[in-house]
């Protein structure tokens, strides 16, 4: 009886690897579409050219990838290319066995730190939406970010609790008066 029951979990577990095996082998793929140059890497004619400081602006960036707890999905940062002064960072998912990635997050800022919550019904992630980094939420299904927290200085990072129940947060002391006029007399 426990023989059967080892292997009944092993097959879970073999089940398990295998889906995110795909999930890995579909973000790869994702990865190569993401990282392909924008324009002037290559010319027409075949010939390539090396790629420099310049180019380089022009393609995408892919990091922080967070499984969801089923294994089910995976959710990752893009840094797009530079427009203007700086890049923007969105959230997208990648569904296992689905139709490549989609982007999860539109902000006219930044997002970053994806993290699932235990039950993988919520992505909570930062943004520089308003003045300072903020902790947001989402469906994971879609629909618009809500703020968590309103730090005068920003939050610095982040993590679930085990139950889903809370999420601890890292972020400076707000400046008492003394300081900001300190500050200010700086200027």
């Amino acid at each position: 009886m426990r023989r059967s029951e080892g292997s009944e979990a092993g097959r879970k577990n073999r089940t398990a690897d295998v889906i995110k095996a795909r999930a890995a082998i579909a973000l790869l793929g994702a990865v190569a579409l993401f990282l392909a140059p924008t324009r002037g890497l290559a010319q027409d004619d075949g010939d390539k050219k090396l790629l420099t400081p310049e180019a380089s602006l022009n393609l995408r960036a892919i990091a922080d990838l967070q499984y969801s707890p089923d294994g089910k999905r995976l959710a990752f940062v893009v840094t797009e290319p530079a427009k203007g002064q700086g890049r923007k960072r969105h959230i997208w998912i990648h569904e296992a066995g689905g139709a490549g990635s989609r982007q999860f997050t539109y902000s006219e800022k930044s997002e970053s730190g994806p993290r699932w919550s235990p039950d993988g019904k919520t992505l909570a992630f930062m943004s520089d939406r308003g003045e300072a980094q903020q902790i947001y939420l989402m469906r994971a299904d879609g629909g618009e970010g809500i703020a968590l927290t309103k730090g005068k200085n920003g939050v610095r990072g982040f993590e679930w609790s085990p139950d889903g129940t809370r999420i601890a947060y890292i972020a400076p002391d707000a400046k008492n008066d003394a300081e900001e006029k300190k500050e200010k007399d700086k200027d």
